[in-house]
C-alpha cells in the first residue's frame, strides 16, 4: 500500500486528509493490480449520493516515492501492488470522502512492515491522533481517529487498517464542514467489507 501520507482532496478548496494507506506495476504481471481492484469498496458497498472520485492502483516508482522509501527496499520487502479507491458525497459547505485501500506482498512479514512503518509515520505526521483497538476484523486491525482544522476549514477522519497474511487493507470515513465526526461503527462495516474479500482472496 502506499504509506501513511497526507493528501489534497479537492471539497472545500484544498482539504488536507490523512489516508489510511500503509506501504503501479506489481512487481511481475500487471495481473496483481486487477485481482486487487476487486477487493476495494465498489459502488454497491457506500449510500446513495456519494460517486467515485478516484480508482487507481500505483507503480512501485510512485509507492516508494509516497512511502519516503526506496524502490529496492520495496522490492526487498516483496511489494507485489495496491489499489486505492474513494468515493465522495458533497453538500453545502461539507465533503465527506470514503475511502478504502489494499496492498500486497509476497508474504506476511511484509505487510506486518509495511503496518509498523506506516503507524510510526502516522504518530509522527499526526500527533494528536487517537489509536483505538479494533475485534474480529483481520488478523490484527488498528483503528485510528484525527480532527483538525487546515485554513478556517475543520475536519475529522475514522481509518482502520487491517493486517491479514500478505495484505494490508485500509478503509476510512473523512469529514469536511461543520459536520459531526464520522461514526467508527460505519468504518467498522467498510472494514469487515474489505477484509471478507481479502480473506476469500
Amino acid at each position: 500500500m502506499t504509506s501513511m501520507r497526507v493528501v489534497a482532496l479537492a471539497g472545500l478548496g484544498t482539504i488536507l486528509l490523512v489516508v489510511g494507506s500503509f506501504g503501479s506495476a506489481p512487481l511481475g504481471r500487471a495481473h496483481a493490480a486487477g485481482s486487487l481492484s476487486s477487493l476495494v469498496l465498489k459502488r454497491s458497498d457506500v449510500p446513495a449520493g456519494f460517486k467515485q472520485i478516484a480508482s487507481k492502483s500505483n507503480s512501485i516508482q510512485t509507492a516508494a516515492r509516497s512511502d519516503k522509501v526506496s524502490v529496492t527496499t520495496l522490492h526487498a520487502q516483496g511489494w507485489l501492488g495496491n489499489v486505492e479507491s474513494t468515493f465522495q458525497a458533497s453538500g453545502k459547505g461539507t465533503a465527506t470522502n470514503v475511502d478504502s485501500t489494499v496492498d500486497h506482498f509476497r508474504s506476511a512479514s511484509g505487510a506486518r512492515w509495511d503496518l509498523n512503518r506506516g503507524l510510526k509515520q502516522l504518530r509522527s505526521q499526526t500527533p494528536g491522533a487517537k489509536t483505538f483497538g479494533v475485534s474480529g476484523i483481520g488478523q490484527q486491525a488498528i483503528g485510528f481517529k484525527f480532527s483538525g482544522k487546515t485554513g478556517n476549514v475543520p475536519f475529522s477522519l475514522v481509518y482502520i487498517v487491517v493486517l491479514r497474511g500478505s495484505y494490508l487493507a485500509a478503509t476510512g470515513i473523512s469529514v469536511a464542514g461543520v459536520v459531526p465526526a464520522p461514526p467508527v461503527s460505519a468504518v467498522e462495516r467498510y472494514a469487515r467489507v474489505v477484509d471478507g474479500r481479502v480473506k476469500n482472496a
